[in-house]
């Protein structure tokens, strides 16, 4: 009854090489460690560009793979720092504890129209992190659909309604 993608196997394996550091979070490596084989599914444009410059021979090879993982993290933090900025925009007239609930909290959804609204108006209006994303959305941002829903599930306490929260995204 969990939901998809939110599986785990048992048993983790490490890389044999260290971890690439991560221009975004320094104190934070770049970390695709894969649990014997499984990749979850946000994480595999990283698995990809890190395992490229694993295995790049050349220095050429090299810094070209480095290049394309440096680009996948800084996409990632993009899109964090995108929705957290949503949320925060959605937030300004609540109060302390707003934008923690909105990221966190696992509310049903009750407002389908108003989570497929949303979902569509990111799709359209958010950048394209590669040529090969469906607009605004991505392997690693859908993980945020859940804000999304929360967002539509709080409109009363945010004292926003949906043209008010989709106005918010487009900005």
């Amino acid at each position: 009854s969990e939901p998809i993608g939110n599986f785990e196997v048992a048993r983790a394996t490490r890389v044999a090489r260290p971890l690439p550091v991560n221009p975004v979070n320094p104190v934070s490596p770049v970390n695709p460690v894969s649990t014997a084989g499984a990749v979850n599914i946000r994480d595999i444009p990283l698995h990809l560009a890190y395992t490229a410059w694993e295995r790049a021979e050349t220095e050429q090879q090299k810094q070209t793979a480095w290049n394309r993982l440096q680009s996948v993290i800084v996409a990632r933090e993009a899109d964090e720092q995108l929705f957290q900025t949503i949320v925060n925009r959605s937030c300004d007239s609540v109060g302390y504890g707003c934008d923690y609930s909105m990221t966190h909290s696992k509310h049903t959804i009750q407002d389908f129209e108003c989570h497929q609204e949303l979902a569509a108006t990111l799709h359209e209006s958010c950048p394209r992190r590669a040529h090969h994303d469906a607009g605004g959305w991505n392997a690693f941002n859908m993980k945020f659909s859940q804000t999304l829903v929360n967002l539509c599930e709080s409109q009363t306490r945010l004292q926003k309604d949906l043209r008010d929260l989709e106005g918010i995204i487009r900005a």
